[in-house]
């Protein structure tokens, strides 16, 4: 374990200067910078002490996302949103939960929906994975529709 701890501990030093150096060169702000920072410092506590086991509810709900997982690859898009409506409702804190059933409303073509569940996950725990995973896919989402917007509006500045 000592070992293992140690490596976690390089590891968060060299994050720590890669992050100042993207500061610095103004490629991420500061607040983003910490965000990771801080899950990193997260993993480190973990190796110290593991959490704690988790509750029924939190054990079911994450089984109701691997099954919902199943589903989506399967392109089984409503079963898939009803288990991961179902782990919300078992765990509204289920992060994971959030964010896949994101991209199932994404799928099923309700956009504004998939943007709402996506902004959710990332307020739950901004620096999560998951939490993550759902900005990243909102900012690629938002890019994407400001692109399209300009590419029209240039098309209809050009007839």
């Amino acid at each position: 374990m000592a070992k293992k701890f140690l490596t976690g501990v390089k590891t968060f030093a060299k994050n720590v200067r890669f992050h100042a150096k993207r500061v610095i060169a103004r490629h991420e702000s500061a607040g983003e910078a910490f965000q990771m920072l801080r899950q990193d410092s997260k993993k480190l506590a973990n190796m110290i002490a593991p959490p704690e086991v988790l509750p029924e509810a939190r054990k079911h709900a994450q089984k109701l996302v691997d099954k919902g997982r199943k589903r989506f690859n399967a392109k089984d898009y409503e079963a898939a949103e009803k288990l991961f409506r179902g782990a919300l409702a078992e765990d509204p804190e289920c992060g994971w939960a959030c964010t896949f059933l994101g991209h199932t409303l994404y799928h099923q073509g309700r956009h504004q929906d998939a943007m709402a569940a996506w902004q959710r996950a990332y307020e739950m725990d901004p620096v999560s994975a998951a939490g993550l995973k759902a900005k990243k896919k909102l900012r690629h989402v938002q890019r994407t529709q400001t692109d399209y917007l300009a590419g029209y509006q240039e098309r209809m500045g050009r007839k």
